[in-house]
């Protein structure tokens, strides 16, 4: 009889340990969550820098130009007339040393303006940079072991719309990146743009109509 007594007391502080080292942890987990807190800082948002023209500064590298990237370039301008934002796109192209290829306007079924310009293809690097400068404002451009790049172009596509009634336009701007590449291929290639031009370009053309 003394047997099963000594045997229970000894479970009963064995249960008693237990339950105190499990109450103990409980706490432990119940505070770690201000003690143990997530540290890594949350992806900085874009900071757009913009000269007085409305021109952006140059990425310092890749992934800086690739905070540009998006599925499209497009604002609506409340306020801003067709032939007004038209104009400025012009405007804007030129003071880029870039002119047009092709302009048309039409009106849609309602009534309102609709324009559709491509620019010439316009050279931006034709030097020794011609690789880092493709490069920097690439998504991906075209691995060509060997290749030797002896410029690089941006081609723009530009469409506007009267909305609202006619009493504003939106604007639609896309990008396509080429290089002439002389060693290997001898070839001009066609690729994506990571957004850098068409977000200057955008935003030029939106300073000269005062937004």
């Amino acid at each position: 009889m003394r047997i099963i007594k000594y045997f229970l007391l000894i479970m009963l502080f064995s249960f008693s340990y237990s339950f105190s080292q499990m109450q103990d942890l409980g706490g432990q987990e119940e505070g770690g969550s201000s003690e143990f807190q997530d540290l890594s800082e949350p992806e900085k948002k874009l900071e757009i820098k913009q000269k007085a023209d409305g021109s952006l500064e140059r990425p310092k590298d890749h992934d800086e130009a690739m905070k540009y990237y998006k599925d499209k370039y497009y604002d609506e301008l409340e306020g801003v007339y067709f032939e007004d934002l038209w104009n400025a796109v012009i405007s804007a192209l030129s003071d880029q040393g870039c002119e047009l290829m092709t302009k048309v306007q039409k009106t849609n079924d309602e009534g309102f303006l609709k324009g559709v310009m491509k620019s010439e293809f316009c050279v931006f690097v034709n030097d020794e940079t011609t690789f880092d400068a493709l490069r920097l404002y690439s998504v991906k451009m075209p691995v060509i072991r060997g290749g030797i790049w002896v410029n690089g172009r941006i081609q723009y596509k530009i469409i506007l719309e009267e909305i609202n009634e006619g009493e504003g336009t939106s604007i639609l701007v896309t990008g396509e990146l080429s290089g002439s590449e002389e060693n290997v291929t001898n070839e001009v290639h066609f690729w994506a743009s990571n957004g850098w031009f068409e977000t200057d370009l955008l935003y030029r053309i939106k300073k000269k109509v005062g937004r």
